[in-house]
């Protein structure tokens, strides 16, 4: 039996260009890995199989993720193998932390070595891009800048000037193709790198999904704004929503977050 930790992710920094020709938006973004796991167990077995614990209403089906990797990767193979997977859900769904993307990269490298299939990053990448565009970032990890439609991944030296790490965990669950669909874009040139980074530098963390998703969600914005009236420096929606998350360097700040929010929000000390 095998045991992983599956890594969440919180975007930095999120712009988005127009509908490209192959029905995909291009993005630039800079997104960091957190430390707030799912863990997967998986053994081998004679059929392919999920079980999901948590508080968590998650298929165990073909939607998943985990499942949909699972068949795409024997298929790629041409291989009949089975497998016992037991996912222990702590990453809201839809919730923008990248959960559903990371249980598909991290259970294709897996099972690939479980199975002894010997194949490339490059190939186990490929064939999660045609589930989830934010699975590639979880092939590189750490912090990375993020372009096309997600698929270019570039791990980038950026030091988060942040101790504490507060994560608001959502009980909505939004959709990812509905926050796309309702988003209004007028760019016709997406930042560079150089501009993003002076950006981050002197604290501007950007969403372009805010706007449309707090409009559909004024709840989300409330909490939001609650974070910063709480003493929060800086505070974000994550990827299309429902999280949020928020950044402090006292302890005094943190209490009083948790206080107030109790077991709606997990807090991670990034030094750590």
């Amino acid at each position: 039996m095998v045991r992983v930790k599956s890594p969440s992710k919180i975007n930095l920094f999120l712009e988005v260009g127009p509908l490209r020709k192959d029905g995909y938006h291009s993005i630039r973004s800079v997104i960091k890995e957190v430390p707030f796991y799912d863990v997967i167990e998986i053994k081998k077995g004679k059929e392919l199989s999920l079980k999901v614990y948590g508080k968590y209403n998650v298929p165990e089906d073909e939607s998943n993720f985990i499942i949909r990797g699972a068949r795409m990767l024997l298929e790629y193979t041409k291989k009949k193998f089975g497998a016992e997977i037991k996912l222990y859900k702590n990453i809201p769904p839809g919730s923008g932390y990248g959960g559903g993307s990371s249980n598909l990269a991290c259970s294709l490298f897996t099972l690939n070595k479980l199975w002894r299939l010997n194949l490339k990053k490059s190939e186990l990448k490929r064939i999660a891009l045609k589930i989830s565009s934010d699975s590639a970032f979880f092939f590189v990890g750490k912090t990375c800048y993020v372009s096309g439609r997600g698929e270019i991944v570039k791990r980038i030296d950026f030091k988060f000037p942040y101790k504490f790490l507060i994560l608001y965990l959502p009980n909505l669950r939004i959709s990812t193709e509905r926050i796309y669909s309702l988003t209004k874009v007028n760019l016709t040139k997406l930042p560079y790198l150089s501009k993003i980074k002076l950006m981050l530098k002197e604290g501007g963390y950007y969403n372009r999904f805010e706007e449309v998703v707090f409009k559909i969600y004024p709840e989300l914005k409330e909490i939001k704004e609650r974070f910063v009236l709480l003493g929060a420096e800086k505070s974000l929606l994550s990827g299309t929503g429902a999280g949020i998350w928020a950044v402090t360097n006292e302890t005094k700040i943190v209490k009083r977050i948790k206080e107030e929010f109790r077991e709606k929000v997990k807090i991670l000390n990034l030094t750590t």
